[in-house]
């Protein structure tokens, strides 16, 4: 679950169309998903729970080794960080907020 201020006028819509919030926040939003499930869960294990969700979402942009040790931080971050960067360039995310802040600044 992402919390985000419901005080801030037009939030929601901000959280689910913003270019700028998808550059900036989501990575790190998937990074410390990532990092929770496998830390707290079989990975790679199959599952129809969020968190095997999550992984097989994540899974079409960087795949997984076949067992990851949830206690080797270098292997972990390694996964995350390519399935992150892989995330963003498919999504050509940098230029999108590029364009996002460009459109900003000439309204």
């Amino acid at each position: 679950m992402l919390v985000v201020n419901r005080n801030v006028e037009g939030i929601r819509e901000l959280v689910k169309t913003s270019r700028e919030f998808l550059g900036l926040v989501f990575p790190a939003v998937v990074r410390q998903i990532l990092r929770f499930v496998a830390r707290e869960f079989d990975v790679p294990g199959q599952s129809r729970e969020w968190w095997g969700l999550w992984l097989l979402f994540m899974k079409q942009y960087a795949p997984m080794p076949e067992k990851i040790d949830p206690d080797d931080v270098a292997e972990v971050e390694a996964w995350i960080e390519d399935a992150v960067a892989a995330f963003w360039t498919r999504h050509n995310v940098k230029n999108e907020f590029r364009k996002a802040r460009l459109t900003e600044g000439t309204t």
